[in-house]
């Protein structure tokens, strides 16, 4: 028994007795013991009269993911995994999932989630409506839909952080995808061979590793590909993908990656000239791609016409740091101890030359804008800035973007504060 001014959420008693494994027959709507088909507190749906019901309790939709999942599934069992969350979000939210929606939208959908969860969505610079109920065509970074289908999605420069998630191939109809400019790792996807309709990949400025995969020339329709200002090394450019480069007008025009000689006749991509249309070294201006405006990555980027769709040109994500300078504040260092009285480790800490704690209160005394800081404020970001320095070079922090620099902290990434001044949540994915 339980009202409705205390439960969030009620679901009926599940349809069938789960055995001592937590399995429900087959096993295939159990997740670590969970059953699916009647999931705990958290997962809500359509309401019939007072009862809130789970759109998936029979597990179709977690039956049909996990089917094409390519890792057979196992995401989908890991509570914490950016597709579990997108699964509960999409069997959860207040419209419950029409038996007539095809099942290409409903995977549309999924996939659209999973890269919200997958890539830190809550720390993007552009996500309104994203995880709402509107159409996915009406989420912002959306370009174009053709039939519900998205066939433009452009979120570069938009603080994506992650390993592309696989199941962005689930959005079929892509022909143009631009993840310029953000804080991509790991491999490509081998994946993207499916996107049958695909003419234009951006991926240049991120931090991509690995081999670039063969089955990119598998896109007989790709006209630009770029590649660019990444950490491929010690790899080449794959036949097939320099294939479509020999298909006359109708192939591959463009082609950049990181393949210029060093002095020591090294290239991180090898590639012909044939083959590759540009090539990018150590020391070469970061450019977004063919007829976008070229600055230097750590620089401003110039006043340019717009792309539609967008407000302003993208820019770079440089890291600004400030060096603190070898002197002390006295009347900082009194101010931070006034809140230590009770912690005699932490005042010796700031008092400890060889410190991260130390460090950080030498940062923030010679901070531009301190004095036009609030008290609590001195305090917040002293906090931050020690907990940065003690785990940034044994963790080798992937992304640090905003961290140490002049720039509120509630703006750091990572950040998040629920009134714009005293941080709420701390959350550095991977």
């Amino acid at each position: 028994q339980c009202t409705d001014t205390c439960c969030s959420a009620c679901f009926e008693p599940a349809p069938e007795e789960l055995n001592e494994t937590g399995d429900s027959g087959d096993g295939s709507n159990v997740v670590n013991g969970v059953d699916m088909a009647n999931p705990p507190g958290g997962v809500t749906a359509s309401k019939t009269d007072d009862v809130v019901t789970h759109s998936d309790r029979e597990g179709h939709v977690l039956k049909m993911l996990k089917k094409i999942a390519p890792d057979g599934g196992a995401s989908l069992n890991d509570l914490l995994s950016a597709q579990f969350k997108a699964y509960s979000w999409l069997v959860g939210s207040e419209e419950s999932i029409d038996v007539h929606v095809p099942d290409i939208l409903v995977l549309q959908r999924y996939a659209m989630a999973t890269l919200y969860y997958g890539l830190a969505g809550h720390g993007w610079v552009d996500k309104d409506k994203w995880l709402s109920n509107d159409d996915v065509c009406e989420w912002q970074l959306v370009e174009a839909c053709v039939g519900k289908m998205v066939t433009e999605f452009d979120p570069y420069s938009n603080n994506l952080v992650g390993q592309i998630p696989v199941e962005i191939t689930h959005i079929r109809m892509l022909e143009l995808l631009d993840l310029t400019d953000n804080e991509l790792y790991g491999p490509i996807p081998t994946e993207f061979g499916y996107l049958a309709d695909l003419e234009i990949l951006r991926l240049g400025g991120n931090l991509l590793t690995g081999t670039i995969p063969f089955q990119l020339g598998q896109l007989a329709g790709l006209q630009e590909l770029y590649l660019h200002d990444n950490e491929f090394l010690g790899t080449s450019m794959p036949g097939e993908i320099c294939d479509l480069r020999n298909e006359g007008g109708n192939g591959l025009t463009t082609l950049w990656a990181d393949c210029e000689v060093d002095d020591n006749n090294e290239a991180q991509v090898q590639c012909d000239d044939s083959c590759c249309t540009k090539c990018f070294g150590d020391n070469s201006e970061f450019i977004f791609y063919l007829g976008y405006d070229t600055y230097p990555p750590t620089t401003i980027a110039p006043t340019s016409p717009p792309i539609p769709g967008r407000p302003s040109p993208p820019t770079a994500s440089p890291v600004t740091t400030s060096a603190p300078v070898e002197a002390e504040n006295p009347d900082l260092k009194e101010h931070l101890k006034g809140y230590m009285h009770q912690s005699p480790t932490l005042e010796a800490r700031l008092s400890d030359e060889s410190s991260h704690a130390y460090e950080a209160f030498l940062w923030l005394g010679s901070a531009s804008n301190l004095g036009g800081m609030e008290e609590f404020q001195k305090l917040q970001r002293y906090g931050l800035a020690t907990f940065y320095l003690s785990t940034s070079v044994d963790l080798d922090w992937k992304v640090s973007n905003g961290w140490k620099s002049d720039d509120h902290e509630c703006s750091w990434f990572g950040i998040v504060c629920a009134d714009g001044k005293a941080v709420s949540e701390i959350n550095l994915p991977s």
